[in-house]
Formats: structure tokens, sequence, C-alpha cells
């Protein structure tokens, strides 16, 4: 699955409520994320069961959801059919009220910024990169659209140091922030610069704190483990086996998420 395939939005609304769902889907495509809405006249009928199994198959092909309420979903067979088959199958949801703008911009912001999953790692991850967006997250590299700092070329260093700031800053935001502590992080100047940098940030931000991610790979004298034991989110994976690591944590990056289901 593509990081486009990940952009795909499941709205669960009713057909009486189509005009109002149409303020949902705005929101969505102005995030750069591809809505689904169904108006059916199917679903105006009688419950049939191989209407509800084709909606099933297309709720498992999707990995994000919003929830349209009204009085009008609260009535709906199909709704309530749909809502029951997302919660079960434990997949990320935000609820909107449809009657609320505020609701529906709060819903659509945090259903983009749930499904973004910024990895920082002095290694290259691909097994943990293409296992974290099977499950349904978009991934992103912290040097991504950043020109490379290095002695012989590129950016000067307190550029460089000032455009990780500000996209730090910005992922978490949007998403969450995944970093991956080594034995030799604690002595690369670059990373105890993103270290530095996201603690300072989470400190002065309780949202952004619930989007740090840090994980210990390698156990390691010294270093910041103490404080970093103390984000809500901490997990050390140092005594697994490589292949254990990574289920570790894209479990516990699931499970995160799944927490913050209304």
């Amino acid at each position: 699955m593509s990081n486009e395939d990940l952009k795909w939005v499941f709205l669960s609304h009713s057909n009486k409520d189509y005009k109002a769902v149409r303020e949902v889907r705005n929101r969505l495509e102005e995030k750069g994320l591809y809505p689904i809405m169904f108006y059916l006249k199917c679903l105006e009928g009688e419950p049939d069961d191989s209407v509800l199994e084709m909606i099933r198959k297309e709720i498992d092909a999707r990995s994000r959801f919003i929830l349209c309420n009204s009085e009008n979903a609260l009535k709906s067979y199909w709704v309530q059919k749909e809502v029951e088959y997302i919660k079960s199958r434990k997949k990320p949801y935000e609820i909107v009220n449809l009657e609320n703008a505020n609701s529906i911009m709060n819903g659509v912001n945090t259903i983009s910024k749930r499904s973004q999953v910024l990895l920082i790692s002095s290694r290259v991850e691909m097994e943990l990169t293409k296992r974290i967006e099977e499950v349904g997250f978009r991934t992103h590299d912290l040097n991504e659209n950043i020109p490379v700092y290095n002695l012989l070329g590129g950016v000067e260093y307190q550029q460089y140091e000032s455009m990780s700031y500000h996209k730090i800053v910005a992922i978490l935001k949007r998403g969450y922030c995944l970093f991956l502590f080594y034995a030799d992080s604690w002595r690369n100047t670059t990373e105890k610069m993103y270290l530095k940098m996201i603690i300072s940030i989470v400190q002065n931000d309780g949202e952004s704190m619930n989007y740090f991610i840090p994980v210990i790979m390698e156990k390691v004298a010294g270093g910041n483990v103490e404080i970093l034991s103390l984000i809500p989110n901490f997990l050390d994976v140092s005594d697994y086996s490589e292949s254990d690591k990574v289920l570790a944590i894209v479990g516990h990056i699931h499970k995160i998420d799944l927490m913050k289901n209304k």
C-alpha cells in the first residue's frame, strides 16, 4: 500500500445529510486527503446482506474513518452498522458533529494528524517503515526536502539546524514523531540536537507530548534514558530480537493511535 493509498478517508454518514457532509469532504480535500462518501439508492431501501457485505469490504480496504454524527445518522440502520463494524475492527476514527463547524474542523485536523509518522533514526529502517505503512500510517523522513549538511558542501550547520527545528515543530503539529535511539545516538551531534529540540518542544506543549514516541533500540550507559522514560509514549525494546523490535514498535504506535478514538 502506497502513501497515496493511505490518504483515503471513509465517511460514515446518512444520505439525508449529504449536503452537510460535503463540508467534511471539502475540509479533507484541503488537507490533501481523499474522502469516500456514498450516496447510493440501495442505502435508502430495506436492509440487504449483500449491500452490507459490500460496505464491510470497503471499510476493510481503508485505514481512516470519520463518523458524521447527526439525528439522521442515529436513526440510520446503515450508519449504525458501519460504525459498529468500524469499531469492531479496531479502526482509527474521529467523530464529528455535522451541526458544529468547529467539531468538523477539529475532527478533520485530528484524523489527518493521526495518519502520519515522522521517523528519526541514524539507520535505514526499511522493514519498520514498511510495517508502519501496512497498518495505515503515512511515513516521512526528517531530511525529506531539506538540503544535506556536510563539511564539503550543502547548507551551513546553523541553517540546517534551523530547518530541522521548524520541520520537527511542523510534524509534531501534523503527526507522530518516532525517534529511535541506538547506542551511538547519544554521541551523535545531530541526533543530540534533534533530541534537545524535541524535549524543548514537548515540555512546552502538552499536545505535542502525546505525539512524541521515543524508543530505546540498544542499551547504553548514561544518555538521557531517564528523561525519555518520563515521556508517556516511551518504549524500550533493547532486549528484543531484531524482528520482535519491529513488531513491538508497530504495535505500540497502533495502540497509541487507537487510544485516541473518541
